[in-house]
């Protein structure tokens, strides 16, 4: 049910749609993680994940690093 990118949620889809932001130690393949996530997804959500940056295998392309105290990057996603 994942879908790399977020590309993969139409702009015509009816489904409502849930940001999902796991703890530090937390991706995707983590299963508590996938759990939630399908469950929503079987709810009639589609569902966003964020990552922290540098979690989740993906690789730290900017000066800038995570910070519990920042919400930039949820910011930028959902607009």
């Amino acid at each position: 049910k994942f879908h790399e990118g977020v590309d993969e949620i139409g702009a015509k889809s009816t489904r409502p749609l849930m940001f999902f932001i796991p703890g530090l130690t937390g991706d995707r393949v983590r299963l508590y993680v996938a759990n939630i996530m399908n469950e929503a997804y079987d709810r009639g959500f589609d569902v966003v994940m964020i990552n922290h940056r540098g979690v989740g295998g993906v690789e730290v392309t900017t000066p800038k690093l995570y910070s519990g105290f920042s919400h930039d990057d949820c910011a930028d996603v959902i607009e």
